[in-house]
């Protein structure tokens, strides 16, 4: 027959055959919309046109989002939202969505399949968002302001900028002095921060003219525990004090320390004698009370008394 598909049915006859009289069903992908056309005419039809709505869900990310599309032969027609996919760094993906794209639909044929397949056709996986482009102000290794350059946010190169470090140093007191550099601690020296190895400069509390014997370091100096000589006030003898413990008392108590609670030896200003007080600071009191005893001769020296010291001062002063 015409249609090149079946036998004419009839006995041998003159002419023409009759057209084939068996009708062709065409369907759309999911089998719900259908329509007959003769036999041979089939090659010129299109499946029809399907409300329903495909039945293959989306596999990319956008699933619950993504616009629903009618029933089709072939494959699924892509995703076209914004991808939209957090990157590490927390800036998001701007391409369009390149997800995995579920199986396709078998073609439309009319001529069916000899050997039906029994495995199902594998789905296309999708490619994974390229490095973030986005711009981002960078800092050098030491953070310092006003230094940052632009620099694509996927670029993690570390750079100097240039400036002394400036760091603290472990002794709290001073700063790093080389060119600015990586924090991280490694085997190359030049890596980590200097070493300060000056001498502590701290002024020690109670205040004393005696250095810290210890290296640069952090928190208050040790008590100075340097042995001082303090003669006491009347110099006959010389007492040994810590320093700290000398320093930390109020000058009275100072004063008092000294003292070697013997009599005073020194002369009294007036007189030969020496000053009956306990040993103490300043001017002997009360010099010209000198209560010593003394001989006293007449002006022909014939004659002799005793008499106080204070009495003969006064007679003295009198004459």
């Amino acid at each position: 027959l015409r249609c090149r598909n079946h036998k004419c049915p009839a006995p041998c006859h003159i002419g023409a055959c009759a057209p084939c009289p068996l009708m062709v069903r065409i369907s759309c992908s999911c089998g719900e919309t259908q329509f007959e056309v003769p036999c041979g005419i089939e090659n010129e039809q299109k499946p029809p046109r399907c409300r329903k709505t495909c039945p293959v869900a989306p596999l990319c990310r956008h699933r619950s989002s993504c616009k629903p599309h009618k029933c089709h032969y072939g494959a699924c027609p892509p995703c076209r939202l914004v991808c939209d996919e957090e990157y590490s760094c927390g800036h998001k993906c701007k391409l369009r969505c390149h997800g995995p794209q579920p199986p396709p639909n078998p073609e439309f044929t009319l001529k069916p399949r000899k050997k039906k397949s029994n495995q199902p056709s594998e789905p296309t996986p999708g490619s994974a968002c390229p490095p973030c482009p986005e711009p981002v102000l960078r800092s050098c290794f030491g953070h310092h302001i006003g230094t940052e350059r632009m620099m694509v946010c996927s670029n993690r190169a570390e750079f100097s900028c240039d400036n002394l470090c400036g760091n603290p140093l472990p002794c709290g007191n001073h700063y790093c002095t080389y060119v600015c550099h990586a924090m991280k601690a490694r085997s190359s020296k030049s890596d980590t921060c200097e070493e300060c190895n000056l001498p502590c400069e701290k002024e020690r509390e109670p205040a004393c003219q005696h250095p810290c014997p210890l290296p640069c370091h952090r928190g208050e100096c040790p008590p100075c525990k340097t042995l001082i000589k303090r003669s006491c006030h009347c110099g006959s003898m010389k007492h040994v004090f810590e320093c700290k413990y000398f320093n930390c008392l109020s000058e009275k108590e100072q004063m008092a320390v000294r003292s070697c609670k013997g009599p005073c030896h020194r002369k009294l200003p007036n007189c030969t004698h020496l000053c009956p007080e306990t040993c103490h600071p300043g001017a002997c009191p009360l010099p010209d009370k000198c209560s010593k005893k003394v001989t006293v001769r007449c002006g022909c020296q014939t004659l002799k008394k005793e008499w106080l010291c204070q009495d003969v001062q006064t007679a003295y002063h009198s004459s």
